[in-house]
């Protein structure tokens, strides 16, 4: 019986020297734990205030675009206003520098390049310009080379083509090859043209688009179509200055 008494009292010791063991590895456990849950930053804090900076100084920047953009829209249409054109020297630099233009016509050929240069973006001046050089103002001129009208269109390369995105009729510019003989839908046919060539050289990002655009114009070798627009836009601006005075 002492025996069985001492092995039950020895039991019990085992048992309570290893309750205090576990217990002691616990406490060990969850020191380290507390220890590391408080030397771990607090990321999700510090993430936030980071996109919180980044998100103001992205506010600050697209104020200050908005503010350039401003100013860049006031500038260009002051420069826009100094070299527009009136309508009425237009009108009678036409006249002059063709005489047997009618009044009518001169007429007509100036509202339709307004119209054009509005929806191209085009300075009028420069179609103004540009039918000085291709057909000194001959609604009817057609080249050898079957371009027709003010603005020169080449039949084969904007109406007989094939290519849908150079098809001025499938395009909705033209209804038909004969619209070239009619000055207005011409002069819109030659705005559409040259500004395809003007958007290219911008997206291509060229040095001087005005004279890749009149260059593919004539026929997109080196030429001196854009020399001769571009003394008959000084020309005009010439006469301009003139009239004024």
């Amino acid at each position: 019986m002492f025996g069985s008494y001492c092995n039950n009292e020895e039991s019990k010791g085992k048992n309570i020297g290893l309750r205090i063991y576990y217990t002691f590895l616990c406490a060990i456990l969850v020191f380290f734990v507390v220890a590391i849950a408080f030397a771990i930053p607090d990321k999700p804090k510090n993430l936030s205030r980071d996109v919180q900076k980044l998100q103001s100084r992205v506010d600050t920047y697209r104020e200050e675009i908005t503010i350039l953009k401003k100013d860049l829209k006031a500038a260009k249409d002051k420069v826009t206003s100094k070299w527009a054109l009136p309508r009425e020297v237009l009108v009678n630099y036409i006249l002059e520098k063709n005489r047997k233009v009618f009044p009518a016509l001169a007429e007509m050929i100036v509202d339709s390049t307004l119209v054009a240069s509005k929806k191209y973006g085009i300075p009028a001046g420069v179609l103004i310009a540009l039918m000085d050089v291709e057909s000194d103002y001959n609604y009817q001129v057609v080249s050898e080379a079957d371009a027709v009208g003010l603005t020169q269109v080449h039949i084969d390369t904007w109406v007989n083509t094939d290519n849908d995105k150079e098809n001025l009729i499938k395009l909705g510019v033209l209804d038909s090859k004969d619209d070239l003989y009619d000055p207005h839908k011409n002069i819109m046919a030659g705005g559409y043209i040259l500004s395809k060539y003007l958007n290219h050289a911008k997206d291509k990002q060229f040095e001087n688009p005005v004279k890749y655009a009149l260059t593919r114009y004539y026929g997109g070798n080196e030429n001196s179509h854009y020399l001769k627009t571009c003394k008959a836009l000084g020309e005009i601006y010439i006469y301009s200055t003139k009239i004024s005075n």
